[in-house]
């Protein structure tokens, strides 16, 4: 009789409790998307959505979101922002926050130019991808979009709100 424990036993129920806190642990928590609560664009202002689906492509890592190099917020799996600004052209940035480490092309922030126009509401979605080109390789892609009013409204449904920065709450 020994009293060796057999860490195999162990390890796959602790590895399978890993993989599930990784992706469903890292998803957002705030309120569902509801359109009757949303803000409306009024004259002399734009309102700007930038929303990140449920696609665990990348579910574990977070998104920070900035504005013109001020931080909007950040983004998780299923979580939307959504501010108030003036009519103009804005440059949005997304970078991966950093893990300890880390290293390469997650380093490297994306960026799209935005116009917003006067009374306007824009929708920029970020997508997420992950291929296997062989045994041995993973490629991870991801990319900021601007999206139709029609088809942004039905993937929100299913979004949770995340919070704004301090900077960009004060934006009615």
């Amino acid at each position: 009789m020994s009293n060796a424990i057999d860490l195999t036993r162990l390890f796959k129920p602790l590895l399978l409790a890993f993989v599930v806190l990784v992706l469903y642990g890292c998803s957002a928590t705030g309120p569902l998307f509801d359109q009757k609560e949303q803000p409306a664009a009024a004259d002399g202002r734009a309102v700007l959505y930038v929303y990140r689906t449920t696609t665990k492509a990348m579910g574990a890592r977070t998104a920070s979101i900035d504005i013109d190099g001020k931080k909007l917020g950040e983004l998780v799996m299923g979580s939307y922002l959504v501010v108030t600004l003036d009519p103009g052209t804005y440059t949005l940035t997304q970078r991966w926050n950093a893990w300890i480490g880390e290293f390469g092309a997650l380093d490297k922030p994306i960026s799209v130019a935005l116009h917003l126009g006067n009374g306007s509401t824009s929708y920029i979605r970020m997508d997420t991808a992950t291929e296997f080109p062989s045994f041995d390789r993973v490629r991870w892609s991801w990319n900021l979009r601007s999206v139709p009013a029609h088809a942004a409204l039905t993937e929100l449904q299913a979004i949770r709100k995340a919070e704004l920065e301090t900077a960009f709450r004060a934006n009615p």
